[in-house]
Parts: C-alpha cells; sequence; structure tokens
C-alpha cells in the first residue's frame, strides 16, 4: 500500500470459522519501506486511536532502513463467517535524502596562453533524479590569441548517463574562437558519488596578422633545355603586395620578361616565362622587387641564403655535352684507341646508350690475357650528379680478344644507362693494368755487393716484372722469381748490363789505434780503416751508420762481431759494431801516473815493499811532484790513497835517506806525505 514517499505491505491469511486465529497468529508484522531517494525514521511513526477491532495493540521499530509495525491481535479473536480487513490507521512520513557528488579537471597545460584561471575540482549535492549545475567552466585565450581547435571537456571517469556538458563560444570580429563557457549538469542517483574527472583540451594560438607582403616563390630550378621553352613561375604574397619581376639574358643583354603587379585574394600570381633556343651558353639571371619580406635574400652574396629565398637568382641554359668512353693502360706495348664519343643536350635523358672502345699491341708482345675479368662497376665516373653526367655501365662487358692477329687486338662494347645528360664533358675510362696479365723477363748481372758487381765478380739471373719494359731502368717495382709474381728475387745488385767490368775505387781511409774495449785516448795511430760514404753523403771521416773495413776493396768488415771495440783516430773514439760505425766522439783522457814507495817517515829502512801507483787530477810542480792534488789509485778516481789523518810518506826512490826540514838528501830524491786524500810535500828536490 502507497503513502507519501513509502510504502507498506499488505499481510494476508486464512482462518477456518469460529477458530481463535489468536492461537496460531497472535501477531502480524508490517514492513514499512520509503521510496527511493527518501528515509524513513521509527520516531516519526505512531498509530492513530482508537485503534480498529481485533488489535491490541501496534509498536514501530527501525529495521535498517525499514520499519517494522508490529500488529497485536486481541485474545481472543475468532474468525467470523466472513472476511476480516483489518484497516490500521498510522501516522508517519518519509524525508527526501541529499546526495553529493564530488570530482576533479584534469588536462590543464601550462604555456597555452589562457588568460582566466581554470578550476580544479567540484562538488555538489541533490536529491534523488534530481538535476542540478555542478561546475561552471569558463576558458580563455589571451588578448590576441584565439582557440585555433575548439575547447572541449569530456567526461574521462564516471558514468555519461548521469552528465550533461554544454558550451557556447564567443567569437571576434574574424570568427575566431576566444572564449568558451561549459556548464555541466549532473542528474543525481540514489547514491553519492565520488572521484569523477572531467578533462579539459584548450590551447590558444597567436592570431595571425600577417604584414602585406610578398612571401616567397615557386619554379622549376633546372637548367633550361638548349632548344628553348616556357616554365611558368609563381610568386606567393598577402593580399595588396606589389611585385615586380625582370628576366635578362647574359648573351646580348635581352630582357625576356619584366611584369609588375599585385598579390590579389588568392594570395599568389602566376606568369609564363618564354626561353628562347640558343646556340650558346646562356645565363639568364632573375630579379624580383617589391613589398618582399624580411626572410628574403635582397644583398650580393644572394646565396646561399639561410633565411629565405634570394631575390636575385639564376638559370642556366647549355649547349651539347660529350660523354665519352676509353681505355687507359701505362703497358708501353699497349696502344690505346681513340675514345667513343657521343654529344648530348645538357639535362637530357638518351637512357640506354652503346659504346666500343679498344687497344692493340704488336704480334710480338705478350698476348692480351685477363688476370680479372672486369665488370660495369670498374669504369671511373659513373652515378655522377649534376652538373656531371648521370650515367652506369650495364652488365654484361663484351670483350673481344685477338691473339692471332698482328697487331693483337681487345675490344669491350658496353652499354651504358645515361639518365641525365651534365653541363660539362664526363670520360669514363678502364684501366687495362688492373686486369691484365703483364710481365718481362729479363736476364740480369747479379752481386751480393756493389763493389763485387762493379769488379766482374757477377753471375747471370733471369727476373720477372710486372708491365712491358724495354730494360731495368723502366722497371718501377719489385723483381720476382716467376712470372706469377709470388716470389721476391734475392737481394742484393742487378745490372742489364751483362759486359760490365769495372776497376773498383779503393775505399777513403784514415790512421787508428785500437781495437780497445774502452773509449780512452791511446797511440800510436798507425793502422788504417777504410770506410764506406753513404750513397749521397760527401763526408771524409768515418759518420754513424758507415760501414768499416780492414781493406781498401771492402772485403772484410772492420770488427765483425757483436762485441763494441773502439778505434782512436786523432782524439776521435769510433765505437765499431758488426763491420759499422755506431758511435763516434772524443776520447776520455787518462790520468797520468807517479810511482812512489811507501815509508813511515825516516829512516827509509820503514820501506813496506810495496809500489804506489798515484794517479792525480792536479798539474804537477816544477818539480814534477803533484803537491796539493787529490790522488788516487785507479783512473776513475773512486779509490782514494790513504783516506785517514795519519800521513804516510811517498819516497821516489829506495835510496833517499832522510833530510833537514824539507830538504831532500839527494838531488833525485823527494817525497810526499798523504793524510786525509790530500798531498803535503815532506821534502823537495834540490
Amino acid at each position: 500500500m502507497a503513502f507519501d514517499n513509502f510504502t507498506v505491505n499488505v499481510v494476508s491469511f486464512n482462518e477456518t470459522e469460529g477458530v481463535d486465529w489468536t492461537q496460531s497468529r497472535p501477531s502480524v508484522t508490517l514492513i514499512i519501506t520509503p521510496n527511493a531517494g527518501y528515509a524513513i525514521n521509527v520516531a516519526n511513526f505512531s498509530p492513530i486511536t482508537p485503534l480498529p477491532t481485533y488489535v491490541d495493540s501496534v509498536t514501530f521499530s527501525q529495521s535498517g532502513t525499514n520499519i517494522e509495525c508490529v500488529i497485536l491481535y486481541t485474545s481472543p479473536s475468532v474468525m467470523p463467517s466472513n472476511d476480516v480487513l483489518i484497516a490500521l490507521c498510522i501516522n508517519g512520513s518519509a524525508t527526501e535524502i541529499a546526495y553529493s557528488v564530488s570530482g576533479d579537471v584534469l588536462g590543464i597545460q601550462a604555456g597555452c596562453n589562457i588568460s582566466n584561471t581554470i578550476p580544479t575540482a567540484y562538488a555538489n549535492q541533490g536529491n534523488f533524479n534530481e538535476t542540478k549545475a555542478v561546475l561552471y567552466l569558463t576558458v580563455r585565450a589571451d588578448t590576441g590569441y584565439y582557440f585555433p581547435v575548439q575547447p572541449t571537456l569530456v567526461l574521462s571517469v564516471g558514468s555519461t548517463s548521469n552528465y550533461v556538458i554544454s558550451k557556447t563560444n564567443i567569437l571576434d570580429g574574424s570568427g575566431n574562437i576566444t572564449e568558451t563557457n561549459f556548464v555541466v549538469q549532473y542528474t543525481f542517483p540514489n547514491f553519492s558519488v565520488t572521484g569523477n574527472h572531467l578533462t579539459l583540451s584548450a590551447c590558444a594560438a597567436e592570431i595571425y596578422s600577417p604584414s602585406i607582403e610578398i612571401q616567397s616563390y615557386t619554379m622549376n630550378p633546372t637548367n633550361v633545355i638548349v632548344s628553348g621553352e616556357t616554365r611558368p613561375i609563381t610568386i606567393y604574397g598577402i593580399t595588396g603586395a606589389a611585385w615586380r619581376l625582370v628576366v635578362t639574358e647574359s648573351v646580348g643583354g635581352t630582357t625576356i620578361l619584366d611584369k609588375l603587379g599585385t598579390i590579389d585574394s588568392s594570395g599568389s600570381v602566376t606568369e609564363s616565362i618564354v626561353f628562347p633556343l640558343s646556340t650558346v651558353d646562356v645565363v639568364y639571371t632573375f630579379t624580383l622587387t617589391g613589398d618582399l619580406a624580411s626572410s628574403f635574400c635582397t644583398t650580393s652574396p644572394y646565396t646561399p641564403c639561410v633565411t629565405g629565398q634570394p631575390s636575385v637568382w639564376q638559370l642556366y641554359q647549355y649547349t651539347a655535352q660529350d660523354v665519352s668512353f676509353n681505355l687507359t693502360s701505362t703497358f708501353s706495348s699497349i696502344t690505346i684507341g681513340a675514345a667513343d664519343t657521343k654529344s648530348f643536350t645538357p639535362l637530357g635523358t638518351p637512357g640506354i646508350t652503346a659504346y666500343s672502345v679498344s687497344a692493340s699491341k704488336p704480334g710480338s708482345s705478350q698476348d692480351f690475357i685477363f688476370n680479372t675479368t672486369p665488370t660495369s662497376t670498374n669504369w671511373s665516373n659513373q652515378n655522377g650528379t649534376y652538373p656531371i653526367t648521370n650515367q652506369t655501365v650495364q652488365d654484361p662487358l663484351l670483350i673481344t680478344i685477338n691473339n692471332a692477329s698482328d697487331p693483337k687486338t681487345l675490344v669491350i662494347d658496353l652499354d651504358t644507362n645515361i639518365a641525365q645528360v651534365g653541363t660539362q664533358p664526363l670520360l669514363s675510362v678502364l684501366n687495362l693494368d688492373n686486369f691484365l696479365l703483364s710481365y718481362t723477363e729479363l736476364t740480369l748481372c747479379y752481386a751480393t755487393t756493389e763493389t763485387a758487381l762493379c769488379c766482374g765478380t757477377s753471375e747471370s739471373r733471369t727476373v720477372f716484372v710486372q708491365g712491358d719494359v724495354a730494360n731495368l731502368a723502366g722497371v718501377t717495382g719489385d723483381l720476382y722469381t716467376n712470372a706469377t709474381f709470388q716470389t721476391k728475387a734475392a737481394d742484393g745488385y742487378y745490372s742489364d748490363d751483362v759486359s760490365i767490368t769495372c776497376t773498383a775505387a779503393a775505399l777513403p781511409s784514415i790512421l787508428a789505434s785500437g781495437p780497445g774495449a774502452t773509449d780512452l785516448c791511446s797511440s800510436p795511430q798507425s793502422t788504417p780503416i777504410y770506410f764506406q760514404v753513404a750513397a749521397g753523403a760527401t763526408n771524409t771521416f768515418p759518420a754513424i751508420n758507415d760501414s768499416v773495413f780492414t781493406d781498401a776493396s771492402g772485403a772484410t768488415p772492420l770488427n765483425n762481431t757483436a762485441t763494441i771495440y773502439y778505434y782512436m783516430a786523432g782524439l776521435i773514439a769510433l765505437g765499431v759494431q758488426n763491420g759499422i760505425v755506431i758511435s763516434s766522439g772524443p776520447c776520455s783522457t787518462a790520468l797520468p801516473s807517479y810511482n812512489y814507495y811507501t815509508a813511515k817517515g825516516c829512516p827509509a829502512t820503514n820501506y813496506d815493499g810495496f809500489d804506489r801507483i798515484v794517479k792525480t787530477t792536479a798539474t804537477l810542480t816544477s818539480d814534477g811532484t803533484p803537491a796539493g792534488s787529490n790522488m788516487f789509485t785507479d783512473n776513475g778516481s773512486s779509490w782514494w790513497i790513504d783516506n785517514t789523518s795519519t800521513e804516510t810518506a811517498y819516497n821516489a826512490n829506495l835510496n833517499c835517506g832522510c833530510g833537514t826540514g824539507n830538504t831532500c838528501p839527494s838531488a833525485d830524491c823527494y817525497s810526499l806525505n798523504i793524510s786525509n786524500k790530500t798531498i803535503y810535500p815532506s821534502c823537495q828536490q834540490v
């Protein structure tokens, strides 16, 4: 049964006439249920009295969102012979539930030239099935900007059946969208909603307000064909921009076009340029003036123009150009035939074109034999780009050889695909040297040394060289022992003068002493040393890396061992190893030596019986003593004499006695007292 925004169920049951139904059913429960979007509270419900017949009491209790109404029957309640309808009147009402919705706005981009603040969230409340506006959103472009794409606001998370999004645009005088206003309406379900997302897409761009100017031009930039042609040029600009185009040719200075005008609403203008036939090379100069945009290059040099286009530019008209093929070779026996040359109009596309080239050699010469067969890729100057002719040799090459004729002949027929003729001559060649087997057999004189070769002690040897040569002077590469060039000939000296005879010139020489293990200066210097001056050198004294010998013919190397020995020539010490000078420099001077005998003072009978060889770095005094100098036992100045504080006498004559003071007893006597490595004279010669 329906009431105001709630319903109550009807309970019915069958009972036998005359029976007290309270025995089996003392009460009945009615369920009060709120309508969708409404709520009921037990506090708001009560029965209306008086209670109807058969009803003893009525109680209400809350059961979740429903209310239970328990009706207790009056006992006894006997079932009459007719149906019983118990109608209970109650007080009660339902209240509407306020539901909520909340969400956020996504997709708001920085740097999109939006002037107003965009809300990032929205929320509202409403009753079930109530429709309310939950968001008013305006997106407005900065001054001087517009929305080139219609701003949109769409539901990205949520139930689309609950949302209606509408928009209105505000336009400027040119019809550009400068502002869009969105209204988001929401119909509330019977539950609250959170976490919905609306996504905004809106980005403004600057309103284009171009200057009235010429912006660019387009035309075919390739060279004009020699037969002449008509070629269009299109000039682009803003309506009202003025232009003038002048085209002159270089031969006679004739102006072939001079037109001017303004750009209409179409934004462009097209003119046709008529280029005449020419028998000579012509340069056409284009000059564009007027309301040119700043991107044009308007001062010389006009190219390259990195900002836009040159206002002055040129096209070229060339006469016919030659495309040639030929062979080449450095072999002296080969004669190359004339080049096969054909002329074409520049920028033309002849396509497949046949050529034929040839070479010959005397019948007595070696046959034409290919070591490696040439292919199309071995020709030079292929696949060029303008202004070079773009041609590609085609496979296969037709090679015809006749070694039975005199002269022997070689003919190569080929096809080339000329994709585009350039504006300058082109020669493509095939180098036969890379493919022909060619050698010369030479009989030469051989010796291990140049001296032996010149002295007629050589032997005859057969060698092979690459290419056709008349003699040894024509050889530029290595010598080989066979015609396959696998093994090189032995190192040494070769000559093709089979009757070569000469008298070997004596080697220059110097006098020296030695050999010695050190570089100490020594004499006498009476042994001759012979040396071989390096090619191109003019030295008259052995230099480092020169070969040295014991004989004038250079047959026997000096000190042909791995041990270094020194030879003194004047004051120069030459270090020699394996017959080669490996060092050269001043010899070392030995310290002078003196023989003394030791004695512990006087008399001389205290002589200990040992000689002492004393060497000194000092200059001798007038009496021959090295007084006051440091003295050593060796030439390297490493061992000191008497490095103690006690003086020891060193006498030059065992028979010297003791004098008085510093006076020696006889004329041939002198002695030295040495302590702490220093000489102190005890007596001097008188």
